[in-house]
């Protein structure tokens, strides 16, 4: 026989600290006789404490006269209880106030079930740095296709003038601030093991792209890589000046119409300095040169049908969205042409003036652009209306379109929506309405990407080149507790305010159930800034 004690220690691994009396270990020592060649089972009474995310250190010591041998293990403690976050958005407004009150809780807490684990408030007072974030994404896409060529190099030279231009944005980068993603910075999904989910992948790719910003404030590189992105663009333009998908490949009347419409953004940014436009001159000439001939073989074609078929024929609506593109380019390039339009551009351009009420919003919009620039100002006042009343508006989403995705070019909303604040504010809407319009793409935006590197470079110009400026903003939101003790909030609202994240200016205050005073649910919020928050 062989007879001892055996004893059992609790400790939390995390902080080494003994844990015994909180699991009511109050015995701690248990008696044990065992024969020869056998084992014993020992029995300890436990009362397991609620410690949610405890991981729990257990010794197990046998002592049998001058032997004695033991186990330390590990075990994590999982609550039989769920963790629930409830949130509520709030929006702002440039310069709106907000009352929120304590209801909710108030409810909550009148569950018996309920426990406070932490009440947060986080803001973005400058919701359009999200935006900028995405150049990166352009810059980086891993694919070589002519359309992602260009808006590479859409990427680099925006990237580089805002960089460069904006000193708010240029000192956050030489500061090498956190300018994360919001889904990064909060903590409570990452307790919810997002990590599994594709939106934590999407925060990941949104931080990283955050930190290749950095790379614009090297100009001498970046010149380098917009030069080079020049030459593989000329490389891919064929003698008859058009350019295919991808090298060696079937000229293409959308992508090279494409690639003109990109070099028109950038000039229309004043982005296309004099070395810039030297060199892209000679391409877009020839690429006009290519989609002039284009129209005038498609029209050809159409005459030839009629001659077989009726002359009435021609009277049809024969305006397919790549003409309506065309128009829509050819009209805004007169910079780069070398002669006028042919017949083409009149007998498309006419067809637009009276088949327009059977177009899609998008394809609405590239027809008011167009007959904005020829002045035809009674065609163009009707879209407008027609425009205008087909939107809708709320205070949270701003101006919008009721837009069916679709597998087309001109079915992507985020593009519809660029090409309305282009349109809205090149026909002298009020800042206030392009800013309705802009508001839809940054609510759209939020934490996710945009789904294509066109969605993408279409919804950057949009909101960098319209509207009220945003990126210079210095504003922030100001959140106050009027029923509170200030010696409940003042420091943790302090210290959430010192860590802002530069650029977007996003901030997060938390109090554990400790901390947690009700009073804290009753908040007036203010947004002081030019953007909404």
């Amino acid at each position: 026989l062989l007879s001892g004690v055996a004893r059992l220690y609790f400790s939390d691994a995390l902080t080494g600290k003994r844990i015994d009396e909180a699991f009511g270990l109050s015995a701690q020592q248990v008696s044990f006789t065992t024969k020869a060649g056998q084992s014993d089972l020992l029995e300890w009474t436990l009362k397991v404490p609620d410690l949610p995310g405890l991981l729990l250190q257990y010794d197990v010591v046998a002592i049998a006269g001058s032997y004695s041998d033991g186990e330390r293990n590990l075990l994590p403690v999982l609550s039989n209880r769920t963790l629930v976050t409830e949130s509520r958005a709030v929006f702002l407004r440039p310069g709106q106030k907000k009352e929120i009150g304590p209801d909710r809780i108030n409810e909550l807490s009148e569950s018996s079930g309920f426990a406070m684990h932490r009440f947060s408030l986080e803001a973005t007072p400058n919701p359009v740095w999200y935006a900028i974030q995405t150049l990166p994404y352009l810059n980086e896409y891993p694919f070589d296709c002519t359309e992602q060529l260009l808006n590479k190099l859409f990427a680099q030279v925006t990237g580089s003038a805002i960089v460069q231009s904006n000193p708010g944005i240029k000192k956050v980068l030489e500061s090498r601030e956190t300018v994360g993603s919001p889904l990064q910075l909060n903590e409570e999904l990452k307790t919810s093991i997002l990590s599994e989910t594709p939106w934590v992948m999407d925060a990941l790719k949104e931080t990283r792209t955050a930190a290749d910003l950095l790379k614009f404030l090297d100009k001498q590189q970046t010149r380098e890589d917009i030069l080079k992105l020049l030459d593989k663009l000329a490389e891919r333009q064929s003698p008859s000046g058009g350019f295919s998908w991808f090298p060696g490949g079937q000229e293409s009347w959308y992508v090279t119409q494409y690639t003109v419409e990109g070099f028109l953004r950038l000039e229309d940014m004043g982005l296309l300095d004099a070395e810039l436009s030297e060199r892209v001159t000679p391409l877009l000439t020839k690429a006009i040169t290519f989609i002039d001939a284009e129209a005038e073989n498609y029209l050809n074609e159409l005459k030839k049908i009629a001659h077989k078929q009726k002359k009435r024929f021609l009277k049809e609506d024969h305006l397919s969205p790549i003409l309506i593109h065309y128009l829509f380019v050819r009209s805004h390039a007169g910079q780069w042409e070398s002669s006028r339009p042919g017949e083409a551009y009149t007998f498309f351009l006419e067809q637009a003036e009276k088949y327009w009420p059977e177009k899609g919003i998008y394809r609405m919009g590239l027809i008011a652009m167009t007959l904005h620039r020829e002045n035809n100002s009674k065609v163009l006042r009707e879209i407008m209306r027609t425009l205008r009343e087909q939107s809708f508006t709320n205070e949270e989403m701003g101006m919008y379109w009721k837009n069916t995705s679709g597998y087309f070019w001109y079915q992507d909303p985020i593009e519809t929506q660029a090409l309305m604040i282009m349109l809205f504010s090149e026909l002298g809407a009020p800042e206030a309405e392009t800013d309705e319009l802009r508001l839809w793409l940054l609510k759209n935006k939020q934490v996710r990407q945009w789904r294509s590197t066109k969605a993408t470079a279409a919804a950057v110009f949009a909101l960098l080149n319209y509207g009220t400026d945003w990126t210079n903003d210095n504003g922030t939101v100001l959140i106050t507790f009027p029923e509170a003790d200030s010696a409940d909030y003042r420091a943790t609202m302090d210290n959430a305010l010192a860590g802002a994240s530069g650029g977007s200016g996003y901030f997060k205050a938390s109090w554990d159930e400790a901390s947690f005073k009700p009073e804290l649910a009753d908040m007036k919020w203010e947004n002081t800034g030019r953007s909404p928050a």
